[in-house]
């Protein structure tokens, strides 16, 4: 049998240190408030205090040795005379249970479902490994957090059990219990699996489990008549088939937590690649500011993530504008030109920006790669190329930043792709087939690297060619320009098409974005999305169209 001992020291604070704000909940054991706790360093800090009826210390002895990021954070205790209380964090947004309530009949979108799904397995994943079964999984123990967040709380009758079955001595939630609790009183490693399966049918039909029965109705449907709440017909089937496995009557035959984690991976992969390709709708357009007498010719396009400002690397003048479309900075890129090169103007390739939302970094004409601040003021620039190279002057076009936040820099002359610092210090080359005028990163790691007029590549971090992209029509139709990842999905900006291809991160062609009707773009040379991949951006040569779902 596993055995428990506290993995850090428990903060006592005061009860005097705690300001009364609101009752939050209420259990048959607790009551549970909402209350500024006056730190003595930190100041005011929002918490919620769960206050037990009579001193129990088997809830904060369990707590005290949990670590997850989808479980409520133990903070403190407050255990005095007239008081014992186990201070937790806040998650403003209440319980998944309200949320749910809050959506009036709707449901979750098909992403925050995946999303949540997924979130709420992780801490069933974290207890096995600790032998613990939470036993009172559903919904109004799941707290939503400011950041839209899923994290398991109330662990007042969590039980620590081995690989078999373990005595029942508290009783569990009815809606959510699984047969052999029910009938035998016992409780079994996988008894949270059944919970669970229940509580991602009330986020897929946002209904209440057995609403309007009574619990020995409840017991006797379950268990008697093997009766399980009714799956929608248009629930996805990986999801249909996963809770009728998690319902199974005998625990031995529901799958594990990893097993329940994989087909929820798995079905979101395969839905975010059934919708990618739309139905797509023109939100807004803008046309971009351009240099009087000037060719205007826009080629990348980035999402800035802090702010959703959006960035365009146009020909004499790069330039960020706010998500509706308001031009905002202008980026000077005359800065940093060489002595003798008054009279020329450079003209800006690509663009990206760092995660943290704080620099703007394109490559240019005057074969330099050239950062500016949030403000897109200009703050350096250094030069790009590979000491193994054999050609000539470097010709700097594709740009895109890896997962350890290193640069990405195409030379279309010497066909290499150079990493750097984001400093422009040298780490490493890898020699590619094609030229990179365009490059993105997977979310496996390897690159996406187009050339125009010819098949775009999937290369490994070594340059290895994984695959190489097959156009649905024929190879003639390729002129790819833009190139962008979203989580495992690729999209390339097709000149020759007029639209944006999609496909996986194995190269299989799963449909096009038709983007050049009416209203629309005429010849697409960049795209990227949202974070939350909601918005599609299409840069044109002289506009911007933003398209949502």
């Amino acid at each position: 049998m596993a055995t428990h001992t506290p993995v850090k020291q428990i903060n006592q604070i005061k009860r005097n240190d705690l300001k009364f704000v609101k009752q939050i909940g209420e259990g048959g054991f607790s009551s549970v408030y909402q209350m500024t706790w006056i730190h003595p360093s930190l100041g005011p800090i929002e918490i919620a205090a769960k206050k037990l009826i009579k001193r129990d210390v088997k809830e904060l002895d369990i707590m005290s040795g949990l670590d997850h990021p989808n479980i409520v954070k133990l903070i403190g205790v407050v255990d005095e005379l007239m008081d014992f209380m186990l201070i937790l964090e806040l998650c403003n947004r209440g319980s998944l249970r309200s949320y749910l309530q809050g959506l009036n009949g709707g449901r979750l979108s098909d992403q925050q479902f995946y999303d949540w799904a997924e979130q709420a397995a992780r801490p069933l994943e974290y207890l096995k490994q600790k032998h613990l079964v939470h036993k009172d999984v559903k919904s109004p123990n799941y707290m939503v957090t400011t950041d839209n967040n899923l994290k398991l709380g109330d662990f007042g009758i969590a039980k620590f059990i081995d690989q078999t079955v373990g005595n029942a001595t508290e009783t569990a939630s009815c809606r959510w219990m699984a047969p052999e609790l029910f009938v035998k009183g016992i409780l079994s490693p996988k008894y949270d699996i059944f919970a669970y399966a229940v509580v991602i049918w009330e986020m897929r039909t946002g209904k209440y489990p057995f609403e309007g029965l009574e619990p020995q109705v409840i017991a006797w449907r379950v268990c008697q008549k093997k009766e399980r709440l009714p799956i929608p017909e248009d629930c996805p089937r990986p999801i249909k088939d996963l809770m009728k496995q998690c319902w199974k009557t005998d625990w031995k035959k529901r799958p594990s937590i990893e097993e329940i984690i994989s087909v929820i991976k798995a079905a979101a992969k395969e839905t975010r690649q059934k919708q990618i390709t739309g139905p797509w709708k023109l939100e807004r357009k803008f046309e971009l500011q351009f240099v009087p007498g000037k060719r205007s010719r826009a080629y990348g396009i980035a999402v800035n993530p802090s702010n959703r400002d959006v960035a365009v690397a146009h020909w004499w003048s790069s330039q960020v504008y706010t998500n509706n479309g308001e031009y905002k900075h202008s980026m000077d890129t005359l800065q940093g030109l060489e002595p003798g090169m008054e009279g020329e103007t450079s003209r800006p390739f690509q663009v990206t920006v760092n995660p943290q939302g704080t620099t703007y970094i394109i490559t240019d004409s005057s074969n330099h790669v050239k950062c500016y601040d949030s403000q897109a003021h200009f703050t350096g620039q250094w030069v790009s190329s590979c000491p193994h190279a054999s050609s000539g002057s470097p010709w700097l076009r594709g740009l895109a930043m890896d997962h350890e936040e290193h640069l990405l820099v195409g030379d279309c002359n010497s066909k290499h792709i150079n990493r750097h610092r984001q400093d422009g210090s040298y780490l490493s080359s890898i020699k590619v087939g094609i030229e990179p005028t365009c490059i993105a990163v997977t979310s496996q790691g390897a690159i996406v690297v187009t050339e125009i007029f010819k098949p775009p590549q999937i290369v490994s971090s070594t340059g290895q060619v994984m695959c190489t992209l097959k156009h649905p029509v024929g190879e003639s139709q390729w002129n790819p320009y833009g190139v962008y990842c979203h989580e495992d999905i690729i999209l390339i900006a097709n000149h020759t098409t007029r639209n944006i291809l999609c496909y996986s991160e194995s190269g299989k062609y799963l449909g096009d974005i038709p983007v050049s009707g009416f209203h629309s773009p005429k010849l697409p040379t960049g795209v990227a999305m949202t974070a939350d991949g909601k918005k599609l951006l299409v840069c044109t040569l002289r506009s911007v169209h933003v398209y949502s779902l």
